[in-house]
């Protein structure tokens, strides 16, 4: 009995000793999946940082090229109101310089060109006042494109802001494995 039991606790420590070298094998293989599969991750998620990186930079890009374009209609609806403004004044100018002599025609021909004169006016004026329109909605679509283009460079903003506190913290995170794989192979 006392040899059995001796046999065993040989079988038992040989067993463990022959085993030792393959557990530690297979623990560093453990170890060495978790590093691949950490190293994988941070390369997923530094991937997905760039990303939105890249977004935000495209949204602050749009952003500003909306603010351009609204710069701009909101300029040309002011200039076609400007320019609408003085055409309207000289037609009502004109026509109360015309209307100061209507009633003197004394012949048929006469009255049709007060009419002619007045029908005239009436269409200048009118389409002064058409243009002063299209100038106000200029404006009106300039000040909308102005909003979403600086909604988009704030969006943009936000974006790159957290991308770059990304990127930085997985650039870390990668620096510190690499200090640590140098610091285990210094010990080799």
């Amino acid at each position: 009995m006392k040899r059995s039991a001796t046999a065993a606790v040989c079988a038992v420590f040989l067993t463990g000793a022959l085993l030792a070298p393959v557990i530690a094998k297979a623990q560093q293989e453990r170890s060495r999946g978790a590093e691949i599969e950490r190293t994988e991750q941070l390369d997923r998620d530094l991937k997905k940082a760039k990303k939105q990186n890249k977004k935000g930079e495209q949204q602050r890009e749009k952003g500003s090229k909306q603010l351009r374009t609204a710069a701009e209609k909101i300029e040309e609806g002011r200039k076609l109101i400007n320019a609408s403004l003085m055409d309207v004044r000289k037609e009502r100018t004109l026509y109360a310089s015309v209307a100061a002599t209507i009633g003197d025609a004394a012949t048929l021909e006469e009255f049709r060109e007060e009419i002619k004169s007045l029908r005239a006016i009436e269409g200048r004026w009118s389409d002064a006042v058409e243009r002063a329109a299209r100038g106000q909605r200029l404006i009106a679509d300039g000040e909308r494109e102005q909003k979403k283009g600086e909604k988009n460079l704030k969006l943009g903003g936000r974006n790159v802001e957290s991308a770059a506190g990304s990127i930085g913290a997985i650039e870390a995170e990668i620096a510190a494995d690499v200090d640590a794989d140098l610091a285990d192979s210094n010990r080799d």
